[in-house]
């Protein structure tokens, strides 16, 4: 059984004349316990909402979603969600804030503090653990979110775009980051992009979404060792895959630009 099951997933919302807008259709998906995949597509082709469904934010409008077999019905503790804006508390120190999501479930004091401190090791910030977020870039803020997210070892991390207000080099390395702690620690990732170098670089599989109403078009394999070389022959290669596969999404003659 894999570890999420999509079936026939559809959603809708009221538009501002109050009729209902399609926003997915159709969607069937099936995800692999530890597998790193990423939701990719234009933007309004439903992806962050699908995630939303998947992370129990939103209930689908018709169809089944499951996870461990059991129906998604509302947030679960053990699935984290890591948005662009950080979500980080400005009162509360880089080491406060990885030890808020420990207390959340419910490990408290010293015991907090230890693995609050390993998770800052991960993610290279031990030297930082008392600065607070106005004392922080946008690639740091970003690594004490993934390791408050991780801290708690969920069983999965839904990621939102979470690098895409960050510069090249920053999301470069925040993308090697997050690569070597799934390889570490195996969590199951979704992780919504538009960009398809990120796509290809970071997932195991690619999801091809495309609008107006999303729905799921292509799943690519992405064969590749974790890490590669950014300049390897193969990744090249996927990348054009991907590429030509969003030049033969259309309506009425109109390419998506992604």
């Amino acid at each position: 059984m894999a570890k999420i099951e999509i079936s026939n997933i559809a959603k809708s919302f009221p538009d501002v004349q109050g009729n209902e807008l399609d926003v997915l259709v159709d969607v069937n998906l099936q995800i692999e316990a530890g597998e790193f995949l990423c939701l990719l597509g234009p933007s309004g082709c439903g992806k962050t909402t699908l995630m939303n469904l998947m992370a129990g934010f939103e209930q689908p409008t018709k169809g089944s979603l499951t996870i461990d077999g059991l129906p998604v019905s509302q947030p679960n503790p053990k699935h984290i969600t890591i948005f662009q804006d950080y979500g980080l508390f400005p009162w509360r120190n880089v080491l406060g804030n990885v030890v808020f999501g420990l207390e959340a479930k419910g490990i408290k004091g010293k015991a907090a503090q230890v693995k609050a401190e390993e998770y800052l090791e991960l993610v290279g910030l031990t030297n930082f653990a008392k600065s607070f977020p106005n004392q922080l870039s946008g690639g740091m803020k970003q690594r004490v979110a993934i390791a408050r997210a991780l801290a708690v070892e969920p069983d999965i991390l839904f990621m939102d775009e979470p690098f895409a207000a960050l510069d090249a080099f920053t999301r470069y390395r925040l993308q090697d980051e997050v690569l070597r702690i799934w390889q570490a620690k195996k969590p199951t990732i979704i992780f919504v992009t538009h960009d398809i170098d990120e796509a290809v670089y970071l997932a195991q599989r690619v999801v091809i979404m495309s609008p107006n109403p999303g729905r799921i078009t292509r799943t690519i394999d992405i064969q590749l060792p974790r890490p590669c070389d950014r300049g390897e022959a193969g990744l090249s290669a996927y990348r054009q895959k991907v590429f030509r596969e969003f030049e033969l999404i259309h309506e009425d003659g109109t390419d998506y630009a992604i």
